[in-house]
C-alpha cells in the first residue's frame, strides 16, 4: 500500500509539472530589414512567452546572440539552447539568427519614364514611376510560406504621387497618403505592380506582413451557394469550399527559430524595406534632446533604425 501511495504521489507530481508547462504560451515575431530592392539585410526574432506562474523553460534557436527585452539580466546562450527563468506574466527576448533567411525571396524593381532606375536615384524624381514587386517561395523554408498569408503594403504621399494605379491591389486613402495593398495567399507566388505620376518623389519603406489567416468558412460557403442556386453542382460546393478554406488558412504555426520548439501560439513576419528619402529634407530647428525611455516597443523599432 505504501508503494502504491508513493507511486500515486509521484504520478500527481508529474501531472502537475506537465500541466504547469502546458500553461506557457509562446509567440514568435520575425523582424527583417530589407534593402529598397528587397534583399535581406538582417533578421531578429522576438520570442514572447506568457506564463501563469514563474517557471524554468528551455527554448532553442541557432542564434549568434540573444538580448533580454524585458529586463537587464543576461540570458545565457549555449550551443543553440536558451535557458529561461520565466516570471509570471509576459517575457520577451530577442534572438539574432546566425544564418538569416526568410520563407520568401523578394525582388523590387523600378522604372521611371520607361527606363530602369535604381531606387537610390529616385529621391526627388519626376515623371511616370512604375514599380514591380516579385515574391517567390524560398523552397528551403516552404513550410513557413505555406502557413502564412502575406500582405504587402505600399504607402504613397498623396502630394507627391498622382494617378496611382495597381491592377492586382487595393487603393485606399489614409489621411494625406494613398495605401496600396496586395495579398499573397499561403504557399503562392506572385508579381505585383503599381504606377504613379510622381513629383519630388519620396516613399516610406514597403512593408510585408505575414501571419496565419483564419476566416469565417460559413460566410464564404453561403456566398458561393447563393451564386450557384439552381445549379446541380451546388451539393458538391460544401466539401470543395472546406478544402479551399483549409488551404487558404494555411498550416498551424511551427517555431521559426528552431523545430525543436514545436508549435507556437502565433508566428508573425514583419518585413520592411529601406525608405526612399526626399531629395531636400525639411530643415527645422533642432529640438532639445530628450532622454528616451528604453521599452520593449522602442527596442522593436530600433530593429528598423527608428
Amino acid at each position: 500500500m505504501k508503494r502504491f501511495a508513493a507511486a500515486f504521489v509521484a504520478l500527481m507530481l508529474c501531472v502537475g509539472v506537465v500541466s504547469s508547462l502546458a500553461e506557457v504560451k509562446k509567440t514568435e515575431i520575425v523582424y527583417a530589414a530589407l534593402t529598397a530592392e528587397g534583399k535581406l539585410k538582417s533578421i531578429a526574432i522576438v520570442n514572447g512567452f506568457e506564463a501563469d506562474a514563474a517557471q524554468q523553460v528551455t527554448d532553442y534557436g541557432a542564434y549568434s546572440s540573444v538580448t533580454n527585452l524585458s529586463g537587464v539580466e543576461i540570458i545565457p546562450l549555449k550551443e543553440g539552447t536558451v535557458e529561461l527563468s520565466l516570471p509570471a506574466g509576459r517575457f520577451y527576448y530577442q534572438g539574432d539568427p546566425a544564418q538569416p533567411a526568410l520563407p520568401w525571396d523578394i525582388a523590387i524593381s523600378y522604372r521611371l519614364d520607361e527606363a530602369d532606375i535604381a531606387p537610390q536615384a529616385l529621391s526627388g524624381a519626376q515623371g511616370k514611376l512604375e514599380a514591380t514587386i516579385d515574391v517567390k517561395v524560398n523552397q528551403a523554408l516552404a513550410t513557413y510560406a505555406a502557413g502564412s498569408t502575406l500582405q504587402v503594403s505600399v504607402t504613397l504621399d498623396g502630394e507627391r504621387c498622382m494617378q496611382v494605379q495597381a491592377s492586382k491591389g487595393t487603393i485606399a486613402s489614409a489621411g494625406g497618403n494613398l495605401a496600396v495593398t496586395f495579398v499573397l495567399l499561403p504557399g503562392q507566388e506572385a508579381t505585383f505592380d503599381f504606377s504613379a505620376q510622381v513629383n519630388d518623389f519620396a516613399m516610406q519603406g514597403i512593408q510585408f506582413a505575414g501571419i496565419r489567416m483564419t476566416t469565417d468558412g460559413q460566410q464564404y460557403k453561403k456566398m458561393v451557394e447563393n451564386v450557384m442556386q439552381g445549379n446541380p453542382m451546388v451539393q458538391a460546393i460544401g466539401p470543395m469550399m472546406d478544402n479551399f478554406i483549409s488551404e487558404m488558412n494555411g498550416t498551424p504555426p511551427v517555431s521559426f527559430a528552431d523545430a525543436r520548439n514545436g508549435q507556437v501560439e502565433r508566428l508573425q513576419f514583419v518585413l520592411m524595406t529601406e525608405e526612399i528619402l526626399p531629395l531636400k529634407p525639411l530643415v527645422t530647428e533642432a529640438p532639445v534632446a530628450e532622454e528616451k525611455e528604453d521599452t520593449v516597443i522602442s527596442r522593436f523599432l530600433a530593429l528598423f533604425g527608428r
